[in-house]
C-alpha cells in the first residue's frame, strides 16, 4: 500500500529459509524458495555518504549484476526496471482487491504470510462498513518509474542455490477510488506523490523464477 505501510526495519528481519518439498521420482529434495531476510539493503539516507563507501557500492553492484547475468544471460537493468515496475503495480492492485492469489505471486512467501491477513481485514472491513450498499476500493497509480539502486548476490551454498537482491526506489501517483456495486464512482483522492525503497528477489539458479517483492526499506534520518 503506498500510503499507509507499516515501517518495517530490515535488519530485525529473523534469517528464516521458507522451505517446499517437491517430488524427484523416488526421492524427495528441499527447494528453498527464499532467503528469508534482506541481505545488504540499500538504506537510503538524508547524509551523503563518502566517496570510498560510493566506489565499495559500485564494486559490490558490479559484480553482483555480473553473477546474475552468469544465471540469466538475458538480464538488463533496463527489463529489470520494467518488471519491477508491475511487480509493483500489480501487488498493490491485489492487496486492495483482497486478491490473494495475485498478492502471492508478487510477494516472497514470508512477506505474503504477514500481508494476507490485512488485506483480508481490509476486504472484510469495507464489506461490514458499507453491508447494506456495498463499495469496491480500485487502487490507481501513474508514472510508476522503478529506478534499481544495490544489488546484492546471496549464495546459500546447498545444492548450487543462488538468489538475487536488487533495492529499487519507486516513484509514482497515487490515488483511491470508492465506487459503487454498479462501478460508478462516489469518491476519488487527490493524487499523491509516492516515494517507497522496496527490495525485489529472485532465485535465479531455477527456471521459471520471477521477481518478487521481499521487504520495504525505510530511510534513515
Amino acid at each position: 500500500m503506498g500510503m499507509d505501510w507499516e515501517k518495517m526495519d530490515p535488519r530485525q528481519l529473523a534469517p528464516i529459509r521458507e522451505v517446499q518439498e517437491r517430488e524427484q521420482g523416488k526421492h524427495s529434495r528441499f527447494y528453498i524458495a527464499t532467503v528469508g531476510k534482506l541481505v545488504d539493503p540499500y538504506i537510503p539516507s538524508a547524509t551523503k555518504g563518502s566517496m570510498w563507501d560510493g566506489m565499495k557500492r559500485y564494486q559490490k553492484r558490479f559484480f553482483a549484476q555480473r553473477e546474475i547475468k552468469r544465471c540469466l544471460p538475458d538480464f538488463s537493468l533496463k527489463n529489470f526496471a520494467k518488471e519491477a515496475a508491475n511487480v509493483y503495480t500489480a501487488y498493490h492492485k491485489a492487496y486492495y482487491t483482497g486478491d490473494l492469489n495475485a498478492l502471492k505471486e508478487s510477494l516472497t512467501e514470508i512477506i505474503f504470510s504477514q500481508k494476507k491477513a490485512k488485506a483480508k481485514k481490509f476486504k472484510m472491513d469495507r464489506s461490514e462498513r458499507h453491508s447494506t450498499s456495498p463499495v469496491f476500493i480500485e487502487w490507481h497509480a501513474s508514472d510508476v518509474v522503478a529506478e534499481p539502486l544495490g544489488i546484492v548476490h546471496v549464495p546459500l551454498g546447498v545444492d548450487d542455490i543462488e538468489f538475487a537482491q536488487i533495492s529499487v526506489r519507486f516513484t509514482s501517483l497515487q490515488h483511491l477510488q470508492v465506487l459503487n456495486k454498479n462501478g460508478e464512482v462516489l469518491k476519488t483522492q487527490e493524487p499523491r506523490s509516492i516515494v517507497e525503497y522496496w527490495v525485489l528477489e529472485r532465485l535465479i539458479t531455477q527456471p521459471g523464477t520471477v521477481w518478487r517483492l521481499a521487504g520495504k526499506v525505510e530511510p534513515t534520518e
